[in-house]
């Protein structure tokens, strides 16, 4: 209560997803039900996917507006929560809006976790599924040539990886890059993670877990993969929307990407929003929220009518 937290996020505010693994198994089988149930409706038709990856496979959902041309643009999203958790109900709302008011086709990965499996499996994963949405393009009615990588969270992470080793690895020339409150530095040395340590929803103490989790080994190689802002090169990369929020123990390293991707000559976008917290746009209600939604938006909207 010590933070000057907006009263749009009274509830959440009260909510936090602690890194323990017995619970993120109970936590994967309950959240793993929502890939089961249709999530079509009047404006959107969705369809579920099985993607092939190293050593086994996995789930994805097509979302598509009702009303769209032959070929469309496309986003790729990977949801957050901590490289722990399935994706949330406030999730697939978010991917629906993004579909629907652009409008383009979305396609959201269900990457394997780390209660099982460690870096570099997640983000193996979700470059596994952006190579079979660029093979399969046609068959799905997009545009190759407009593609966006998104994710907020972890998600932004395997986001922003998955944009490197798109450029790196020549797979496609992405759009645009969409991160959203993104986990960017495993190095955790900020200012913010070091003051933001009881913020709620998410804290640097969980951000601790979450690295122990994620990258039990620092000792890798192509370390960028796991921890972008260690790239040795940040050029030629598709013009960034990142988003911050106030109370986050991940702000300072995300201002620090948008500062170090401008510096390599790239484009970016930065919504730096006030009052907030860590996973602030589950408050679907909040005039913040929809504020930023709109701005993320029209950063779609933008960067497919660039190509």
């Amino acid at each position: 209560m010590r933070y000057e937290i907006s009263r749009d996020f009274k509830y959440i505010r009260l909510m936090t997803f602690p890194i323990v693994k017995p619970l993120a198994h109970i936590a994967e089988y309950i959240l793993g039900a929502l890939l089961k149930i249709n999530h079509s409706d009047d404006n959107v038709n969705v369809t579920r996917h099985t993607i092939d990856v190293e050593n086994g496979s996995i789930k994805a959902l097509f979302y598509e507006p009702k009303k769209c041309g032959n070929t469309s643009p496309a986003v790729i999203y990977y949801h957050g929560g901590g490289f722990v958790y399935k994706a949330a109900p406030y999730h697939y709302k978010l991917v629906k809006e993004y579909c629907v008011k652009t409008p383009c086709k979305v396609l959201m990965v269900d990457y394997r976790l780390t209660t099982k499996n460690s870096f570099p499996v997640p983000v193996n994963d979700c470059c596994s599924a952006l190579k079979w949405l660029v093979k399969n393009a046609e068959g799905l009615g997009i545009d190759k040539s407009k593609i966006v990588i998104a994710g907020d969270s972890a998600g932004g992470n395997l986001a922003a990886a998955v944009t490197l080793t798109a450029r790196d690895n020549k797979l496609i020339v992405p759009c645009g890059q969409m991160l959203i409150y993104p986990v960017i530095d495993r190095r955790m040395k900020t200012q913010s993670m070091n003051k933001y340590t009881d913020t709620p929803i998410w804290n640097s103490r969980l951000s601790k877990k979450m690295w122990e989790l994620y990258l039990p080994d620092s000792n890798v190689e192509n370390i960028e993969y796991a921890s972008p802002i260690e790239a040795p090169d940040l050029s030629g990369l598709p013009n960034t929307y990142i988003e911050t929020a106030e109370f986050d123990c991940l702000h300072d390293e995300g201002m620090e990407y948008a500062k170090a991707l401008k510096a390599a000559g790239n484009t970016v976008f930065l919504n730096e929003t006030k009052n907030t917290i860590h996973g602030f746009d589950m408050a679907s209600k909040s005039k913040i929220v929809i504020d930023s939604i709109e701005k993320r938006i029209k950063f779609l909207q933008s960067s497919f009518c660039n190509y």
